[in-house]
């Protein structure tokens, strides 16, 4: 099922404290509650908002950076474009976490 209402108001008004240790927690309870959501969901609608966290795949989970050129420095660093990360995202779920 995808992410709730509820869900994403709620990831929002955490996504405000632009705090990427505060947002990667409730994201990963997110995904625990909602087996069916994956990190690309959750991508999307911080773009969709606005928002100034992103998503960058890990080998092992994820993890959030705040600011778009934060983001495009990670992704630099390991090589990755944002396509590649997208895919990547799309395949998370929570048990991987």
């Amino acid at each position: 099922m995808p992410l709730t209402a509820h869900q994403l108001r709620d990831l929002l008004q955490i996504e405000q404290s632009r705090d990427a240790n505060a947002i990667a927690p409730a994201i990963r309870a997110m995904l625990s509650e909602n087996s069916d959501a994956n990190l690309l969901e959750i991508e999307q609608m911080l773009r969709t908002a606005a928002s100034t966290a992103y998503l960058v795949a890990a080998t092992e989970g994820f993890m959030v950076v705040v600011g778009m050129q934060n983001w495009v420095i990670e992704l630099a660093r390991l090589g990755r474009t944002p396509e590649e990360n997208r895919a990547m995202l799309a395949g998370y779920r929570a048990r991987s976490a």
